[in-house]
């Protein structure tokens, strides 16, 4: 009888190939998870930043392209990332105006500083939580949106910071532990927790 053939020669694995798969499988999630986690929440991290870049710069070229004020919020109290074209130059979003942008921050993400920086987690513009953007493109204040991963343990945190006044260049910079780093500065590459 040819054993190719059989279907008793051909049951499938035993319980011996199956444990030692299993206990494959354990070390590797073991080891995998937290590295999947931590790339998960920096992405998400990264993901908002870029987001608030995006609407600030968007802000920018439309009080250029318009010829009007625009405005860019974040609401800490409703977690409201909110842009639009201040017609009347209030401050306020009023009915009829454009709105470039709304959105809510994710779930998980949270406006925060490092326990180490002096400034606020939403730092300048005057004591606002708006960027106004001029029509020549030149913001109002400079200041910070500050972004970290947990809520009573933090340990990643991104600015998104526009500065200097005439040009409002938009740039997102990490914490270190000591200072704020763009990816291009500083000693060596972001470190991330």
């Amino acid at each position: 009888m040819n054993h190719r053939t059989d279907p008793a020669a051909r049951r499938g694995f035993t319980l011996i190939e199956l444990l030692v798969v299993m206990a494959l499988i354990s070390i590797i999630v073991l080891f995998g998870f937290p590295a999947l986690n931590k790339l998960i929440n920096r992405s998400r991290l990264l993901g908002v930043a870029t987001e608030a870049m995006s609407g600030l710069r968007l802000a920018r070229y439309q009080a250029i392209k318009n010829s009007r004020p625009t405005i860019f919020s974040i609401d800490p109290a409703t977690r409201e990332i909110l842009s639009w074209v201040d017609d009347n130059d209030d401050g306020a979003l009023d009915p009829g105006e454009t709105v470039l942008m709304r959105t809510t921050l994710l779930a998980g993400l949270y406006i925060g500083r490092p326990a180490a920086d002096p400034g606020a987690a939403i730092d300048g513009f005057d004591g606002t939580t708006m960027a106004r953007f001029n029509a020549d493109g030149s913001v109002e204040a400079v200041g910070a949106y500050r972004f970290c991963d947990h809520p009573d343990n933090p340990r990643n945190f991104l600015e998104v910071a526009v500065r200097p006044r005439s040009v409002a260049r938009v740039e997102i910079k990490k914490w270190d532990g000591a200072k704020w780093w763009g990816r291009d500065e500083g000693p060596s590459p972001w470190v991330w927790y």
